[in-house]
C-alpha cells in the first residue's frame, strides 16, 4: 500500500504543489512559509498528514492526523474529498476504496434507505455461527421510545402495491427457522401486544385479512396448525385462549367469536364449525338472542346434544310445540328394539321424587328416581 507523507510547521508564505503521488513522498517549508494545494491529486491506498509539533489547518479545524483513501484536493485552505458512485448512494469499503452499489441508497429529503434494484431480493440478516454448538446471530429491528407523554415510534412491515394493470399486492411472509437435524424442533413465532403501565390496557394485537375491491370478498384469514411429519405425527394444534388473571381477584379473559357486520338487507357472518373428517358445516346462528346476552352450560356428562324434531323451535314455558293444528311428536327410547326402556324422572306437589314408567300400556308411578 502507497503512503503519502505531509508534515506542516506552521506555514505563512504561499507554496503550491500540483501533482499526482505515485510513491511515498515527504513535503516540508521552513516555519514562516504557508503551504496551499491546488488542482487534485490521487493516492492508490492511504494517504496521511503527520503534523509532527505544527498545525495543519483543514476546513477551520485541528488536526494531528487524517487518514483519505479517495482523489482529495485542497483550495482556499479547506479539504475536498471526492465521493464514489452517484448522488445518495451511500459509501462503504470497497478493497480500501471508497465504494458504492446503485441498490444501497439514502434519500436524505424524504429519510428512505433504499435497498435493492427491480425486481431483486434483497437480504438483510445476522451472521451464521463459525464455532461449534454457536448459535447464529440475532437480530433485532426497533424503533425508537416516546418521551414524557410522548408514544414509542411505530414500526410496519407492508408489502407493496400491485400494479395498476390488475397486478397483485405483494405477500408479507414471516417464518420461524427450520430445524436441520436430529429431534430438535422448530423455531417458535410469537408476536405480542405491549404491556401497560398502571391502570392502562395491554396492548391489542389485530389480524386482519384485506379490504375487497368494490364487488370483492374481503381476505380471508388463517388459523391453522403445522401438517405432522411426512413419515408419521399428529397434526398441530390451533388454539384460542383469552388472558390469565395474574394476582388479586380478576376474571380470565373471554374468547369471542364475531361474524360479520351486515349491509343493507344482508345477513350478518355466521359462526361455522367443521371437524377434519367432515364435509359440511355446523353453523351457529345467534340472530334470535336480542334481548340480553344467553348462557348455554355443558352438563359434566359425555353424549350428543339433543335436538328437536325437525323445524321445531323452543317456546313459551320450554314447551315442545311443531305450531297450530299440528302434531308434537316426542321420542323416547328406541322405537322398535324390543330392548330399549324408557322412564321418567319428575317432581310432585310437595317436592318430592317420583318416575313413572309404562308396563303394556298401563303406567306405574314410583315415589323414588327411576332405578
Amino acid at each position: 500500500m502507497k503512503k503519502l507523507l505531509i508534515a506542516a510547521l506552521l506555514l505563512t508564505p504561499s507554496v503550491v504543489f500540483a501533482a499526482s503521488f505515485t510513491k511515498d513522498s515527504y513535503i516540508a517549508t521552513d516555519a514562516t512559509a504557508t503551504s496551499s494545494f491546488a488542482g487534485n491529486f490521487s493516492v492508490a491506498g492511504q494517504a496521511q498528514f503527520g503534523l509532527g509539533t505544527g498545525i495543519l489547518s483543514i476546513v477551520n479545524g485541528l488536526l494531528s492526523t487524517i487518514t483519505i483513501q479517495p482523489p482529495l484536493s485542497f483550495a482556499n485552505n479547506i479539504l475536498s474529498v471526492s465521493a464514489a458512485g452517484a448522488n445518495g448512494e451511500i459509501q462503504f469499503n470497497d478493497n480500501d476504496l471508497f465504494g458504492t452499489d446503485p441498490a444501497f441508497t439514502w434519500d436524505i429529503a424524504q429519510s428512505i434507505l433504499g435497498l435493492g434494484l427491480e425486481n431483486s431480493t434483497v437480504v438483510i440478516r445476522s451472521p451464521d455461527a463459525s464455532s461449534v454448538d454457536a448459535p447464529g446471530g440475532a437480530l433485532t429491528i426497533r424503533t425508537g421510545a416516546g418521551n414524557s407523554t410522548g408514544g414509542g415510534g411505530g414500526l410496519k412491515l407492508r408489502a407493496g402495491e400491485g400494479g395498476a394493470f390488475s397486478g397483485a399486492g405483494g405477500s408479507v411472509e414471516i417464518s420461524a427457522g427450520h430445524a436441520q437435524g436430529g429431534n430438535t424442533n422448530g423455531g417458535e413465532f410469537a408476536g405480542f401486544g405491549g404491556d401497560a403501565s398502571g391502570a392502562g390496557e395491554g396492548g391489542a394485537v389485530q389480524l386482519e385479512g384485506g379490504t375487497g375491491g368494490q364487488t370483492g370478498t374481503g381476505g380471508r384469514l388463517f388459523f391453522k396448525g403445522g401438517a405432522g411429519g411426512s413419515s408419521s405425527g399428529n397434526g398441530g394444534e390451533a388454539s384460542l385462549r383469552g388472558g390469565d388473571a395474574v394476582t388479586g381477584i380478576g376474571n380470565g379473559g373471554d374468547v369471542v367469536l364475531l361474524g360479520g357486520n351486515k349491509a343493507g338487507t344482508g345477513i350478518g357472518g355466521l359462526i361455522k364449525l367443521k371437524n377434519g373428517s367432515s364435509v359440511q358445516f355446523a353453523t351457529l346462528n345467534t340472530s334470535l338472542l336480542a334481548s340480553s346476552d344467553k348462557t348455554f352450560q355443558f352438563p359434566n356428562l359425555s353424549g350428543t346434544f339433543g335436538l328437536l324434531e325437525a323445524n321445531q323451535t323452543w317456546s313459551g314455558d320450554n314447551a315442545f310445540s311443531k305450531g297450530t293444528s299440528a302434531t308434537t311428536t316426542v321420542m323416547f327410547g328406541e322405537p322398535g328394539d324390543l330392548s330399549s326402556k324408557a322412564c321418567f324422572n319428575t317432581k310432585n306437589t310437595d317436592g318430592n321424587d317420583i318416575s313413572f314408567y309404562f308396563v303394556g300400556t298401563t303406567m306405574v308411578v314410583e315415589d323414588n328416581v327411576c332405578q
